[in-house]
């Protein structure tokens, strides 16, 4: 701490000296020096623009050229742009990018355009070296050349200059200064000469071997790290220490920070992160990549419904747009395809919104997202760009309702699109897909937004940029080789041996910086995890060779461990609650306490339940198998499921998935079978050759049916799977002439019903209504054999037979039994599962196996106890329609959850297995 203490002398004894001021790395260092010195000071007030960070002092003294502009970042841009573009229409770069690539040059535009500030340099550097060695410019040197010819052509004709061009001479403004740690500047070698001779500017630095010894903390992990770091923050926020007081620097701050963010909010720290992200990551810079998305997708379905359904920024007329994904999930939108092999494509919203089913409504609401959003995407200047933006906005995008982050990102989107739409017109180039180029743009622009920071939150920097700062206590997390590690290169957008061959060795700066920041504190400590967020990462060698073992103080006892000790009764109330508990014991205070386990109905709400499945003609109980089983495995979930129908809003499309495939093969196998029963009235084995020759007409009927009730892309989609489901129907036609030949043909695809009028034990005369619908029925002399398609894998014995209690496992195939054997239906020989598809290598398609049926046929099921097993069913039928009546909704059972929880769609409304863990 020696070394500051002599710097912030320096500062002190000069701040009466109103001609001289201060030079530091950052704005962020210079800030926070005038906080220092004003405090130590004791003076009321002192000029703010006496401290100067780097980058404002070179601005303060560089020369300028007479009567010549700036070049800007958006300027150079769009040099960048046009050039590249006019090298895709006459190459002459060859390794940059290579010729046979040229076309696709946005990608590099900020790459060149972030490295013509420094061509200067590499022309002198190359010119030196051909003054001695001899020989042209060769690849990748030679391309770089001939870009900073035509920047500095471009530079001359347009009356701009790039400063860093200019002669490193400074001009006096007036005032001097005391430079401090140029160690730690990168580009303070270009200048150092210039400054020396400058006679008003002195430069004042720690030496890397001097000042105090890096104290080093070794955790185990680096959550241990963040923990430990957190605790002794708030420790001393505690105590009465000031946030302002208190840095921490996180050596890899985009890994850190979302573990730091997560552990501060449990532990109640205050964290003020001072560091920017790409403005590209914002919701301003989101809703540009969102209209790109939409219109180089050819506006799929997925790029549509992410731009018009985002909460980042709202829109007029929600209703309409959440109709609008609503009608392309529906109706398949999914994406556009080619009318014809190798024709235009066809508009998948434009094809699913049209004709009778289709909606004019929605059509034009689409049509009109998709004219503005193409005039975005495809406009031919950065101008058109803005005006189609804002005819964008002013049309489709709310006034109000924005979020504050997203309302100041976007305005400084649109600030940077009017700083290229001004380069545009002051460099007279018309460049090529400018709104590629915005994107890209967006990108590389470092946004904090304004008023970002919490206030009164302890700072959080990432490494280097918080090197010269002096709070009371420092902790710097993270300090491996990998991540302390800093290097100056010059030149460093050329291969290793021509950066070196032109004089940019490379300058290693982590001894400048680690000195730097050992001495930037009262107290500092570095830490470096033995297992860090990726894996072992030793400490940098820098900081081994001076380093000093540390230790931070134990911290106080784990407020959640006191807390898990008080709610057991094993010790005292905390005495102090972080955020997060207190907002939880509130709100279990204030929750009402449960007298069972589920859902408590009142006496009415359980009535309007229950008639959401009542039979109208009589107020019959309507239940199905897949409803048995439903409230079986958890009634809770029975209720939203199945009462309320409480399903997601569908946001995307799951098309083209088992259940869609095995509803069109049982559409295609209803049609071949009732053509069967049309023609034979019964499957004769002799004619399967003609059964299979009648399958692609059934295809074709199923097909057209699922085009018209999900869209014409369906069509599309399921002719590429026509081959396949042939092959599939084929099999399982001659399965049929081998297991069931020359049974007569019942119904198919039919609706059955049997009532159960006896009303329910201990409640009202109410009857229960059994319903059900069978693939398909065969009959056997008078005797039916029902039949139920399964696209793929067969459930096994488990699945059908009664546990050893004698309750039945799943309600389909004694459900389907008692539906086709009542009283005046008939009688059951048995029943069968048949896979279409197959499924593995051990069941081919077509293959079957016996649910229920006489011993012969080795059933699941054998219907010589087939009272029993109907009897068992009943049972299950009637207590499921049992618990409905009386509005019972209780949980799965404690025993039965791992199992019954593990897949269902509505634990986040029950939250029955949820758990929060800190640990």
């Amino acid at each position: 701490m020696a070394a500051f203490l002599e710097l912030e002398e320096a500062v002190l004894a000069g701040l009466a000296d109103r001609g001289l001021s201060f030079v530091f790395p950052s704005e962020i260092v210079a800030e926070a020096w005038l906080e220092r010195c004003l405090a130590a000071s004791g003076r009321p007030a002192v000029e703010a623009d006496r401290f100067l960070g780097w980058d404002r002092f070179k601005e303060l003294v560089s020369s300028e050229s007479a009567g010549a502009k700036p070049a800007t970042p958006f300027l150079r841009t769009v040099f960048a742009a046009g050039y590249l573009a006019a090298n895709a229409k006459e190459p002459r770069l060859s390794v940059l990018i290579p010729r046979e690539h040229a076309a696709g040059y946005a990608p590099f535009v900020g790459h060149v355009a972030a490295r013509l500030p420094r061509l200067r340099g590499l022309a002198d550097a190359a010119a030196r070296r051909a003054g001695t060695a001899g020989g042209p410019p060769m690849g990748l040197l030679a391309d770089w050349l001939e870009i900073h010819r035509a920047y500095e052509s471009f530079l001359a004709d347009r009356g701009f200059f790039e400063p860093s061009y200019l002669p490193r001479l400074l001009r006096d403004p007036g005032r001097r200064f005391l430079l401090f740690f140029p160690g730690l500047i990168e580009d303070y070698a270009d200048y150092a000469e210039a400054l020396a001779a400058s006679g008003f500017v002195t430069a004042l630095g720690t030496a890397p071997e001097g000042g105090p010894r890096p104290r080093l903390l070794e955790p185990a992990t680096a959550l241990g790290e963040i923990r430990s770091a957190l605790r002794e923050i708030g420790r001393r926020l505690d105590s009465g220490d000031d946030p302002s007081g208190i840095v921490v620097t996180a050596a890899d701050l985009a890994a850190y920070r979302p573990y730091l963010e997560r552990e501060a909010t449990l532990l109640s720290v205050p964290l003020d992160f001072r560091s920017g992200k790409p403005l590209a990551a914002y919701p301003g810079g989101r809703l540009f990549a969102a209209l790109g998305e939409a219109a180089r997708s050819g506006f799929a379905f997925d790029a549509v419904r992410d731009l018009i359904l985002s909460p980042a920024w709202p829109w007029k007329d929600e209703g309409l747009n959440r109709a609008l994904v609503r009608a392309g999930a529906t109706r398949c939108a999914l994406a556009p395809w080619p009318a014809a092999p190798g024709g235009a494509l066809v508009d998948a919203w434009e094809a699913s919104l049209s004709g009778p089913e289709g909606s004019p409504v929605l059509l034009e609401r689409y049509r009109e997202i998709k004219r503005r959003v193409a005039a975005v995407a495809g406009a031919k200047s950065f101008a058109e760009l803005k005006s189609a933006y804002f005819a964008f906005r002013g049309r489709l995008l709310a006034d109000g309702g924005w979020d504050p982050l997203a309302s100041l990102s976007l305005a400084r989107a649109v600030e940077e699109l009017g700083g290229l739409v001004l380069a545009e017109a002051e460099a007279g180039i018309e460049v090529g897909a400018p709104f590629g180029i915005f994107l890209r743009h967006l990108e590389s622009v470092s946004y904090v937004p304004a008023g970002s920071a919490s206030g009164g939150g302890v700072r959080v920097y990432d490494w280097r940029v918080g090197a010269g700062l002096s709070p009371r206590l420092h902790l710097v997390l993270g300090a491996s080789q990998e991540a302390l590690a800093v290097s100056y290169r010059r030149f460093d957008f050329l291969r290793e041996d021509e950066r070196i061959g032109l004089g940019g060795e490379e300058e290693d700066a982590t001894p400048d910086f680690v000195a730097a920041y050992a001495a930037s504190g009262d107290e500092v400590f570095f830490s470096c995890p033995r297992e860090g967020l990726a894996g072992e990462r030793p400490p940098h060698g820098v900081l081994l060779s001076r380093a000093e073992a540390a230790a931070l103080p134990s911290p106080p006892r784990d407020g959640y461990e006191e807390e898990r000790a008080w709610l057991g009764g094993e010790g005292p109330a905390p005495a102090r609650l972080h955020a997060v508990q207190a907002k939880g014991l509130a709100a279990a205070k204030s929750a009402p306490r449960r007298r069972r386990e589920g859902a408590e109905l009142s006496r009415g709400t359980a009535s309007a339940a229950l008639g959401r499945i009542l039979r109208e003609e009589d107020g019959g109980i309507l239940m199905s198998a897949s409803a048995i089983d439903a409230y079986r495995r958890c009634p809770y979930a029975y209720l939203y499921e199945k009462i309320l129908r409480a399903e997601p809003e569908a946001a995307g499309l799951e098309f083209a998935d088992a259940r869609f495939l095995g509803e069109v093969y049982h559409a295609a196998l209803s049609r071949l079978f009732a053509r069967i029963r049309e023609e034979d009235g019964r499957f004769r084995a002799e004619r399967r050759a003609d059964y299979s020759a009648w399958l692609p007409a059934a295809l074709d009927g199923a097909f057209a049916l699922f085009s018209r009730e999900t869209g014409p892309f369906a069509g599309v989609v399921l002719e590429a799977y026509r081959g396949r489901m042939l092959r599939y129907l084929g099999a399982l036609v001659e399965a049929e002439a081998a297991n069931f030949p020359g049974l007569e043909v019942g119904p198919i695809e039919e609706d059955f019903e049997r009532g159960y009028p006896g009303g329910l034990e201990g409640g009202p005369a109410r009857a229960v209504v059994l319903r059900g619908r069978v693939d398909r029925l065969s009959l056997r002399e008078g005797a039916a054999v029902i039949v139920d398609y399964k696209k793929g894998k067969l459930p096994e014995r488990g699945e059908v037979a009664p546990g050893e209690d004698g309750a039945i496992a799943k309600a389909q195939i004694p459900a389907y039994v008692r539906l086709v054997g009542a009283p005046e239906g008939a009688a059951v020989e048995s029943a069968w599962y048949l896979s279409v598809e197959g499924a593995g290598e051990k069941l081919a398609p077509g293959a079957a196996v016996c649910a229920y049926g006489p011993a012969a046929a080795k059933p699941f099921v054998a219907s010589e106890s087939g009272e029993d097993y109907l009897a068992a069913f009943d049972a299950a039928l009637l207590g499921a329609a049992r618990g409905v009546e009386g509005g019972a909704y209780p949980f799965a059972p404690k025993a039965a959850q791992e199992r019954s929880c593990a897949e269902c769609g509505y634990r986040g409304l029950c939250r029955e297995r949820y758990a929060a863990r800190f640990e």
